[in-house]
């Protein structure tokens, strides 16, 4: 399935009184009324020129295209209904294994002492041992309800098939390869047996350009692959066993399988 959302040209109306603002938009790539429902919330702001989303209308032109309506009005108190959205996000994460460090703040060596080019935790056989750091994490969550008729079982497939995969094409404004899918937990309203309650987790991580690791520069990944560095072996003595051993190869490995998030339901901006 392909989306696509724009604007209808001259289709913003307004009124005084009292105070809305109507947008016009055209979303392709479902025929389903729910799906469309999902993704125009998702495509759509919660606040327009200062007013705050109150309705989506949704007309069906055929083939698998709708042509949208977003009204905005003053803030009003409601009952939760589908299609509701609200996010919440937390900082920080576990822990990552480093043998190379952003730079070397200083030395204090004795004589014969040798620059060791960044790498962390040289032990008597010359081996970078290197040390684990908290990491840093970005993960949000998305609370969603949705009609349990249009995302059952075959919807729940479809959520299986991308956890654990990286984002294929911007998401949330976040570039290719920098946010994990990380799985989502769902379960039949206790208010509203028809409705389907659904928790969406995801985590960023920045792509890296420029990076310089010992002596090798320019290196890039995108947040999700993972970096490892290649130490040249130097034969030990046991007059030389302490010799540093050098970086001498930066290698970047896809570790995730990517995947179109698009095919969650929930918009991608």
């Amino acid at each position: 399935m392909s989306v696509s959302w724009g604007d209808r040209p001259g289709s913003i109306k307004s009124t005084s009184g009292p105070q809305s603002v109507t947008t016009g938009h055209v979303l392709t790539g479902t025929t389903s009324r729910t799906v469309a429902q999902a993704l125009a919330a998702g495509y759509s702001p919660v606040i327009y020129s200062g007013l705050y989303r109150s309705n989506i209308a949704l007309d069906f032109l055929g083939s698998d295209v709708w042509n949208v309506d977003v009204t905005y009005g003053p803030y009003e108190r409601k009952e939760p209904e589908v299609g509701d959205f609200k996010w919440s996000f937390q900082t920080g994460g576990g822990t990552k294994h480093l043998t190379q460090s952003i730079a070397t703040i200083a030395r204090y060596p004795t004589a014969g002492a040798a620059d060791h080019k960044g790498a962390i935790g040289l032990n008597e056989n010359g081996d970078v041992e290197g040390v684990d750091i908290p990491e840093a994490a970005f993960e949000w969550t998305e609370d969603r309800k949705l009609l349990l008729a249009s995302y059952g079982w075959t919807y729940s497939g479809i959520v299986g098939e991308l956890t654990y995969k990286t984002n294929d094409a911007e998401f949330r404004g976040l570039p290719i390869g920098s946010v994990l899918f990380k799985g989502a937990t769902g379960s039949q309203s206790a208010k509203d047996p028809l409705i389907l309650e659904l928790t969406y987790t995801f985590a960023y991580s920045p792509n890296v350009t420029g990076k310089v690791v010992g002596g090798i520069t320019g290196i890039s990944k995108k947040g999700w692959e993972y970096l490892w560095v290649e130490y040249q072996t130097i034969p030990g003595t046991p007059d030389n066993a302490r010799l540093p051993k050098p970086p001498i190869q930066a290698n970047v490995e896809q570790v995730y399988e990517s995947g179109d998030f698009s095919l969650l339901g929930i918009g991608t901006t």
